[in-house]
Order: C-alpha cells, then structure tokens, then sequence
C-alpha cells in the first residue's frame, strides 16, 4: 500500500504542478512496484492508466484501465476514463461502449454524455464510428454568415438591450472611442434554463449591430486527437479577426471552457489554457471582437474566465414573466388560423414558469392537434388551455424547474457561485 500512496502523492503534484515527464515515470514505478507486491490492486491499475495517459500513452493506457476494471467492473469513472483514451487513440467504436456503459452506471455523468454526444455526431457527419486520419490535423473552418434577426425581434430584456448599445457603438465605430481611451474586447456570458432564448439574444445582436456572425459548434471544435481542439479554437478566433468587427458565439460554453481543478486530463486543461489566451489577445490587440458564451450550466466554468477582459459581465437569462409570455403566445400563434378573441392573458398566466421553447411547442402541438380534426374550425383559446393542461399531467413543461433545482444545488439561492447577472426576460 505504501508504493500505491505514494504514487498517488507523485501524480496528484504532477497534475497541480504540470509535471514533466520523468515526474509521471517515477509514479508509475511506484504504482508498478505495488503490483509486484499485490496483481490485484485495483487503485494501482487505474492510477498506472492515468499516468500512460498523461503521457500521451492512450494504447497502454486503456490496457492498464481494462485490467482494473476486470477487478471492480461496477466503477462508473473507469469506464469513463477508457472510454477516452480509446477516443483519443481513434477507436470509436469502442469509445462509444465505454461512455454507454459508464453513463449507465451513472446517468448523472455529464462529461461521458457530452463525449459520446460528439461522437455520435461525428458519426452521422462521416457515416462511420471508424478513423483512418492517424492523427492528421483537420482544421475546423467555422462558418461565417449575416443574422437575419435584430433587436427589434426580441421582446422585453429592456435592461439587457442597454447594455449592449455601447458595445454596438464600439463594433461599429471604434475611432470615435478610442478617442476616450476605450477599447473593445472581452465577452458576455448568458446562463440559464435551457429553451429561454440565449441563442436568439446572441444572433439578435448581431444582426442589430451588422457585423459577422459565427456560431460555433462543440462537435466541430472538439476533436479526438491531442491538439487538434486548439487548433479548430484557433481558426474560429482567426476567422473572426479576418471579418472584424465580429461577434463569435459559443453555445454549450462549459464544454470548452469547464473548469481545470475538475479536470484529470492534461490534454482538458490544455484547451481552457489556449481559449484563455485567445480571448487575453483580444484585449491586447484592442481587436473589434464581441465572444458571447451560452451555457445552461455555468457551475462548471473555469473562473478565470470571469475576471475582466474575458466573460466579464455574466447575464442570466431566465423565462418570460406574465407579459413576456402573453407576447410569446401572440408572436408564436402569428401564422395560425385563429377564432378571434383569443384569451393571451388567461394563457400567460397558465404557462407560469414555462420557457420561450415550451410555449413555442405548445403552439406547435395545438395547430396540429386541430388542423388533425380535419374540420376545418380554428384555433380557440380552449385548445390552446388543453395543451397545456395535457402537459402539465404528463409532466412535461417542467424544464425551468429542473434547471433551478440543480442550480440551489450549487448555491444556495440559486445564483450560481461567481455569477453576479440579473434575470432578464426575453421573447420573440
């Protein structure tokens, strides 16, 4: 037991430390000298794993994590743990049963379901769970376009659209404020409920302010090979700095920009490490660059990049209160035939706690539940209380509420630690 404890000592400073090499060698001595002494410790071998993986050794490594999970085959992380040194080896396919079968030893495991999310959809872009790439660099060039939706679109988040007049101000005419010393660079950060409308508050202010827009996607950025996710984080920073002024949105943020003190991977922390730098060189170089970061779940940002200069300003974006839902029911029911006098009022009030989606989808499900009839008749105010009341029985609708759940969860009044944003409201 001693050369397992004090292997374990060595690999913990050498993950706090950013040790070398020959740091990682001297711990799997110790953990190897352990199994000398005992074939069927458990903590040896999947300490052994980490330490290959460290260095980069992803084919020993998942040997190594295989022979502890022979011996406690019920351990959810070792499954995890595998499962990514097979993805970072190129084998898929066994990636994905691991992630499979460590989410269903522990369904709470967000970082193996965000992983095999990836994977899978890798898979239907490339009609295979398979590589032949041996490690070649793909750069992901990120598209670009022109948002086709402004803040007039948006309604309600009175506060949020002052906010943001002088950072438009700044895209537009940066000469005029660099008289006053002002420069532009850092972020937003929108945190909140899923379906509450961060995405189109991003695209809004694109569009309103008329710059390039380039939306990113997670699947696209994240790659399995060591250093190719910094690689595709560069391009997408590149190409904005080719289209200045821009804005860069970065959905799902916490995948890209999770915190390093959770995180057991070298390669994890590489990549917070290379996104710090590149929102640091906005500021820098006084570049016309706007990052908005999205994220549900913002618990698990790294909080350097809160401080200022990076996702300074954190906003929390959460459901629509009374008169933003009453809105939402009169621009979502815009292209449905209704009987007039529709009652958006009494459905405001019946949708209490329920997102931009969820009334998006009651709408939705309430023009094909009648024009279904095949009557002819249109909508009325009680078909559209009949959906909600379905939804309410079966449990559905209950998004918001979740969501804040899990957010108690992480502090106490429901603010997430280190975010200091107000709630906004937003619909359209």
């Amino acid at each position: 037991m001693y050369y397992v404890n004090r292997g374990a000592v060595r690999y913990t400073e050498c993950r706090r430390l950013h040790g070398t090499n020959a740091d990682y060698k001297e711990a799997i001595g110790d953990f190897s000298k352990a199994l000398e002494l005992d074939a069927n410790n458990f903590k040896a071998f999947y300490n052994l794993a980490l330490c290959h993986a460290n260095l980069e050794k992803y084919g020993i490594a998942a040997e190594e994590m295989s022979s502890a999970i022979a011996l406690n085959p019920a351990y959810a992380d070792a499954y995890h743990l595998r499962g990514l040194a097979y993805e970072y080896n190129g084998d898929l396919a066994r990636a994905v049963a691991d992630y499979e079968k460590a989410l269903e030893l522990k369904p709470d495991d967000e970082e193996s379901e965000m992983h095999l999310k990836s994977i899978k959809e890798k898979k239907e872009r490339d009609g295979t769970l398979s590589t032949t790439s041996g490690g070649r660099i793909e750069v992901a060039v990120p598209a670009e376009s022109k948002a086709k939706v402004s803040l007039a679109d948006v309604g309600g988040m009175k506060k949020l659209k002052e906010r943001i007049v002088g950072m438009l101000s700044l895209l537009k005419d940066p000469h005029a404020a660099e008289k006053y010393g002002v420069g532009f660079g850092g972020g937003i950060l929108f945190y909140g409920p899923p379906g509450c409308g961060k995405s189109f508050v991003a695209e809004a202010i694109a569009g309103e302010a008329g710059v390039t827009f380039i939306r990113t996607s997670i699947a696209e950025t994240l790659n399995m090979y060591v250093g190719n996710s910094e690689k595709n984080l560069h391009a997408i920073f590149e190409a904005a700095r080719a289209k200045q002024p821009a804005i860069i949105f970065f959905d799902e943020i916490e995948a890209l920009g999770g915190s390093r003190e959770n995180m057991a991977e070298h390669w994890s922390r590489a990549l917070v490490n290379h996104f710090l730098m590149e929102m640091d060189q906005i500021e820098k170089r006084r570049e016309r660059i706007l990052v908005i970061g999205a994220t549900n779940a913002p618990w698990y940002m790294d909080h350097a990049l809160k401080r200022s200069g990076r996702f300074s300003e954190s906003i929390l974006i959460g459901p629509p209160d009374p008169e933003g839902r009453e809105e939402i029911f009169r621009l979502r029911s815009r292209k449905i035939e209704l009987l007039d006098g529709i009652d958006y009022r009494r459905l405001a009030t019946m949708s209490d706690g329920f997102s931009c989606a969820d009334i998006d989808t009651i709408c939705t499900e309430t023009a094909q539940r009648v024009w279904l009839e095949k009557t002819g008749r249109k909508v009325r105010t009680e078909d559209f209380a009949l959906t909600i009341e379905r939804g309410a029985r079966e449990g559905r609708f209950r998004t918001v509420r979740e969501w804040s759940d899990i957010a108690k969860r992480h502090d106490g009044d429901g603010q997430p630690s280190g975010l200091a944003g107000k709630k906004e409201n937003m619909f359209g």
